[in-house]
């Protein structure tokens, strides 16, 4: 199968070379109505902003161009079969819940999982046991779930339908998942992966994708590190998963839009048709480049970078987590970025995260290379040392409360400060990442109190609004002896 072969972009460059007359939606026709000044860019774009005419296919009932370029796709990752994603990953992890919740009503996830997981749960009124991650001891940055904690948790919950795991984390800490996913197989659970992240796993030069792993259902963020537009996903079956063709489709046609977007279709195509190319590449310039900017960062900056590898976690190489000694200094690295037109990906009281290019990332090396002192300080000796290790979970899981905690009794708000010990009734989630500090249900301790604290500080914006700022955190109140949504 030629993986050069973009069918979605021919069709649509063939219809836009035709110059068509449109009396049917979308009603710029054509980007005819882009007429003012400054709608240029808008007006080109708009000659592939189509609909489900003749000779374009139809995402939900695909049989022509749209078909084609996802059998490509499935090609190419070696799946059961792929399925195009116009809605993010968000619309890919709603869809694994939801043929979990065909299957029973509990699912495993982890603590870092995407706020799209636990809306999921809400949203199918499933049950989420949350199991505790791996963490990076300095940053208290999540890492990934143990096999030794899955393996706790599946002996507790031997009822659960699926598990749906996160891997890599938004830093790009990835482990292999061979042995969890056969594990979670040997209880009878459907599994999935989260693997937003990863859509680039597939070229050798990273870490493995989770479908090799042997993943029922994986979904990937083609945008975040492909060359996608922003929502642009897929959904990937396994060869040996077990999942009627038919029943993932309703899944996907009921979740998704009726009307999506043929210029993110398109993007998909390209995607894939760049990733394969570069799958004959071994990318060796890129590494060069890299490892010299990682030691003009480490030797020469006052921030200190992520190792490459903790423990079992293998760290994707154009992911750079760039860590301070003291809370506060990375709101003013980001500052200084902005400053100059460089714009990272998020910081927290502890951390800034860069994302680089897959491939032809000279110029954005570069200039980081150039402006890194000026960014992130000058070197002070020994002092910049960091001494990262993997810090293991005290407890295995706790258990997720998704459906508004009624049940739970009373509540009060009081001072972040003293709710430790105490089972939260609220979520609180910085954007970026999107994954909550604290769940409802969850027990909080120090720790998250720490992160949310530090991250606030730090001006990171919290998309669940900041009335624990103001008025305290919904706690309820603690039963005597209510410890049952823990356990070691």
């Amino acid at each position: 199968m030629d993986q050069r072969n973009e069918p979605l972009i021919e069709a649509l460059q063939k219809r836009a070379s035709e110059h068509p007359v449109s009396f049917h939606v979308p009603g710029h026709k054509h980007g005819r109505l882009f007429s003012d000044e400054g709608h240029d860019v808008l007006r080109e774009a708009a000659k592939w902003d189509q609909t489900e005419v003749q000779g374009l296919d139809d995402l939900y009932s695909a049989s022509g161009v749209i078909q084609e370029a996802q059998v490509l796709l499935g090609a190419l990752y070696q799946s059961g079969y792929s399925r195009f994603l116009t809605g993010g990953s968000t619309v890919g992890n709603l869809a694994m819940l939801y043929l979990a919740s065909k299957r029973g009503t509990k699912v495993l996830i982890q603590d870092n999982s995407h706020q799209s997981v636990y809306h999921g749960l809400a949203l199918f009124q499933l049950e989420g046991i949350v199991m505790r991650t791996d963490r990076e001891a300095f940053t208290g940055l999540p890492l990934g779930v143990s096999y030794k904690t899955l393996h706790k948790t599946l002996e507790a919950h031997p009822d659960a339908a699926m598990v749906l795991l996160t891997s890599p984390s938004y830093e790009g800490y990835a482990q292999s998942l061979g042995d969890h996913l056969a594990l979670s197989k040997s209880f009878g659970l459907l599994t999935g992966v989260d693997e937003a992240h990863g859509a680039h796993f597939l070229h050798p030069s990273f870490p493995n994708t989770a479908l090799h792993d042997g993943a029922d259902l994986v979904v990937q963020s083609a945008h975040k590190m492909l060359p996608a537009l922003t929502m642009g996903a897929w959904l990937h079956v396994g060869q040996e998963a077990p999942l009627p063709e038919e029943e993932v489709q309703q899944a996907l046609n009921m979740l998704q839009t009726s009307s999506p977007s043929y210029l993110i279709m398109a993007s998909l195509d390209a995607a894939r048709a760049v990733l394969a190319r570069l799958m004959e590449d071994p990318l060796n310039g890129e590494k060069t480049k890299l490892q010299t900017l990682l030691a003009c960062l480490s030797q020469e900056t006052a921030a200190c970078v992520m190792p490459a590898r903790l423990g079992t976690y293998v760290r994707d190489r154009i992911k750079l987590p760039l860590v301070a000694r003291k809370p506060g200094m990375t709101h003013r690295w980001k500052e200084r970025m902005e400053r100059a037109h460089a714009y990272p990906e998020l910081h927290s009281a502890r951390h800034l995260l860069l994302t680089l290019p897959l491939s032809g990332g000279e110029r954005d090396i570069e200039k980081l290379q150039t402006h890194a002192k000026a960014w992130f300080g000058e070197a002070e000796g020994a002092s910049n040392d960091v001494s990262f290790a993997v810090k293991s979970p005290d407890a295995a899981w706790y258990k997720a409360d998704t459906q508004g905690g009624d049940h739970e009794g009373e509540r009060a708000r009081i001072p972040l400060s003293d709710a430790v010990g105490m089972k939260s009734a609220e979520t609180v989630t910085p954007y970026p990442p999107g994954i909550p500090l604290i769940q409802r249900g969850q027990r909080i301790t120090k720790t998250e109190i720490d992160a949310v604290i530090g991250a606030d500080q730090a001006g990171v914006r919290f998309q669940t609004g900041n009335r624990w700022k103001y008025e305290g955190i919904d706690v309820y109140i603690q039963k005597q002896g209510d410890d049952s949504n823990e356990t070691t």
